[in-house]
């Protein structure tokens, strides 16, 4: 699954060590849910929308709600790649 994807942000779910998005298909308005490793994740986040989206070790959910982000799955349809 390498294909390169893009996705707003709908909504950030945080369980177990995942950080799970709930994206929207730009084009199609169609929602998927896909899961990172929670550290990873939130640094790749970091890196794309700045650090003002991280509050000490927390993640500002309200701050990413509507962004648009490219991303990749591996094999496994676990996060890969994401940028802006």
């Amino acid at each position: 699954m390498d294909e390169f994807q893009r996705g707003i942000i709908r909504a950030v779910r945080a369980e177990g060590g995942l950080l799970g998005l709930t994206l929207e298909n730009p084009k199609t308005g169609q929602r998927s849910y896909v899961v990172g490793d929670n550290g990873p994740t939130v640094r790749a986040l970091a890196e794309v929308f700045g650090d003002d989206i991280i509050e000490g070790h927390a993640l500002i959910v309200d701050r990413l709600i509507g962004q648009e982000i490219g991303y990749r799955l591996n094999e496994f349809g676990v996060l890969e790649y994401l940028e802006s």
